[in-house]
């Protein structure tokens, strides 16, 4: 067998290889699906445990199980999305629910903080998070220093045409009950992301009411 012949059996076998690899996880990730939507809190705790460590799923049913353990009560989110990420320390949105969860229950501020600073770290792109993480910045604008500022001009450009009706309202909302010097600085801000930052202007009615520097 000559040299051309060895080499092209192997690219055969790493494709077929990457092929089947992507076919599995597929699979799992269908059959995932129809546990979780068939799934309650009683026996769907027990099929989503089997899931929490396999891959490419493992931290989707770590989440569902999390919430879970919560009930839906921020205070008792607290632990249980601690100890996920004391397993999948990457997870982006998880951190940013424990920044909410922390935040809804009255924990400090600088707590809250690094929470939400790790969820920008770990997940600085995802759609789902970056929008998601705007609303709640927005909320606590107050609270965050200027690199979490900095973030949410990031994810508000990058995001906004992937934004609901209702996510667009709801940062409007937040915004409008900020002092006139912090949405003057948001104006700028967006002024200086240039096109991108015009749909947010106008949609957000910031124009209307603050007049940049």
């Amino acid at each position: 067998m000559t040299r051309k012949s060895r080499l092209r059996n192997l690219t055969s076998l790493i494709i077929i290889g990457a092929c089947a690899y992507t076919m599995s996880g597929a699979f799992t990730l269908l059959r995932y699906s129809l546990a979780n939507a068939s799934a309650d809190k009683g026996e769907g705790a027990k099929t989503l445990h089997d899931y929490a460590n396999v891959s490419p799923v493992g931290y989707l049913a770590r989440q569902k199980l999390a919430q879970w353990a919560s009930q839906g009560q921020p205070a008792q989110m607290i632990e249980p999305f601690a100890s996920l990420l004391s397993e999948a320390p990457a997870d982006g949105a998880a951190w940013l629910t424990l920044a909410e969860a922390e935040a809804f229950a009255g924990k400090p501020a600088d707590q809250v903080v690094k929470a939400l600073a790790m969820s920008s770290l770990t997940a600085p792109s995802e759609s789902r998070v970056m929008t998601a993480r705007a609303i709640f910045t927005a909320q606590i604008w107050n609270s965050v220093p200027p690199e979490a500022r900095t973030v949410f001009i990031s994810d508000l450009v990058w995001d906004f045409d992937n934004m609901s009706k209702e996510q667009v309202d709801s940062i409007r909302t937040a915004l409008a009950k900020l002092p006139e010097d912090a949405r003057r600085r948001i104006v700028g801000d967006l002024q200086s992301a240039g096109r991108r930052g015009d749909r947010p202007l106008r949609e957000l009615n910031l124009q209307t009411s603050a007049t940049p520097p």
